[in-house]
């Protein structure tokens, strides 16, 4: 009998505890918008078993819209306003060849200049560039290095004729004698 009112007792308190947990669940859905409270927020979603889906979303400030076809291809949109005010317009796609953008805010290239071509048609001969000539200060430095260089060449050379014979102590070779004594295995 105690036991059967443990059992009881045990199984009223759980019940008891999952009704508490349920009432707190929330009953409706709430999407985060953009922040502003307005009744022209709408979204909405479709998928089929295939792997093809499509959804998206409108407000006043921004949309997206995407859908996915059954051979793997994404296409979408989306678009906002900037801190400017300006909207601007992302349209994307994303197949077998890669993802593919086009957008209002992404920049153009740089239209290429036109290039004026001279066709100087005279008798005198081009001439062409010369070297640019040392500074004083960049010929005094050439010529101390060239000065530097003969003289450490003279150096070497009179070093490499020259023998030098250093003596170096010898280290000494001593064996500690063995003696075979038969008698003892060793």
């Amino acid at each position: 009998m105690l036991s059967h009112l443990f059992i009881l007792s045990t199984l009223t308190a759980s019940l008891v505890q999952g009704l508490a947990i349920f009432a707190t669940y929330p009953t409706q859905y709430a999407a985060e918008g953009s922040g502003l409270v307005t009744p022209t927020q709408q979204q909405y979603l479709s998928q089929d078993v295939l792997g093809q889906y499509a959804y998206g979303y409108a407000e006043p400030l921004s949309s997206k819209h995407e859908t996915r076809s059954w051979d793997g291809t994404t296409r979408g949109s989306y678009s906002y306003r900037d801190a400017t005010g300006k909207l601007q317009t992302v349209d994307y796609t994303a197949d077998s060849d890669g993802f593919h953008v086009a957008a209002t805010n992404l920049p153009t290239a740089a239209s290429p200049r036109a290039v004026v071509q001279s066709h100087n048609q005279s008798d005198e001969k081009d001439v062409l560039p010369q070297p640019v000539a040392d500074t004083a200060e960049v010929a005094a430095a050439k010529s101390y290095h060239l000065k530097r260089l003969e003289a450490e060449k003279q150096r070497n050379y009179i070093l490499a004729r020259r023998s030098n014979v250093i003596a170096v102590p010898a280290a000494v070779h001593y064996t500690i004698p063995r003696y075979y004594i038969p008698r003892f295995y060793y």
